[in-house]
């Protein structure tokens, strides 16, 4: 007797029995100094806002804000998320705030001393997942877009360079693609990291030209097209029931198989 086995019962064997059971996702959000008070609020707002998209993916999160958030809490968080992530995890790092660039060295801003490029280097350069995700929502946050390559790690900033120095949208708008169905490009019922950037990229461009303002800042991504998950989009704000359920499904296979894939080709804009 032959037996029939469909696609979708073998591509749920194949993930079965080749990703590990173990494999987590592990996020650390930081919203730094505000300077003023709406910035400072808003901050807060946009880190806490990524921290619940995050949960619903299922990753693990550590959320730093205000005063929790200084060079020595992120250095630890990093260091923690280290020591308990496997090289099959994945991890992703969100910092939103202030920057600031003098030409040489990139700061991050937060209460007390300032992280630079050279420390989140080396802070993220002892995480151990083969598959990394850093947004940095910044000013001058383009800065850091070639200190923090590595193999593995797509690298999302606000900013083409360190010379794009005013307070950005691009966190606002950040958070607007975690929840948009226009986001969700492939139609899973979640958004990925390049489907965050793309979604986002695009929306502050809009943001410029409605206003008639010229634009000061660009994003960029460099590394690896990623489909890291960002966030699940809401099972009640998909098209039905039955879409619902096929969205569920696709986007967990989709997120499997992402683990079994190398790394794609880079994206520039």
């Amino acid at each position: 007797m032959s037996h029939v086995v469909r696609p979708a019962a073998w591509l749920a064997l194949l993930v079965a029995t080749v990703l590990p059971v173990s494999a987590a996702t592990r996020t650390l959000v930081v919203s730094g100094l505000g300077g003023e008070a709406k910035y400072a609020e808003a901050f807060v707002a946009i880190a806490e806002s990524a921290a619940e998209s995050a949960r619903g993916t299922g990753a693990e999160v550590t959320l730093l804000t205000g005063a929790a958030a200084t060079r020595e809490t992120i250095r630890d968080a990093l260091a923690e998320l280290g020591r308990v992530s496997t090289e099959e995890d994945v991890a992703v790092v969100h910092l939103f705030g202030h920057g600031s660039y003098d030409g040489e060295t990139f700061r991050f801003n937060v209460p007390g001393p300032d992280p630079t490029d050279e420390d989140l280097s080396d802070w993220l350069g002892a995480l151990r997942p083969a598959r990394q995700l850093v947004v940095v929502a910044t000013s001058a946050s383009g800065a850091l877009a070639e200190p923090l390559r590595r193999e593995g790690r797509t690298v999302i900033a606000a900013t083409k360079s360190g010379t794009e120095q005013s307070a950005v949208v691009f966190g606002d708008y950040w958070i607007e693609a975690l929840r948009a169905l226009s986001a969700d490009t492939n139609k899973d019922g979640a958004v990925g990291a390049t489907e965050a950037f793309r979604f986002t990229n695009a929306a502050v461009e809009r943001h410029f030209e409605a206003r008639g303002l010229m634009a000061t800042e660009h994003a960029r991504m460099e590394g690896p097209e990623s489909g890291i998950l960002v966030s699940r989009l809401e099972p009640e704000r998909l098209p039905d029931a039955g879409a619902r359920r096929l969205a569920a499904r696709r986007a967990d296979v989709a997120a499997a198989i992402a683990g079994l894939r190398g790394d794609g080709g880079a994206m520039e804009i």
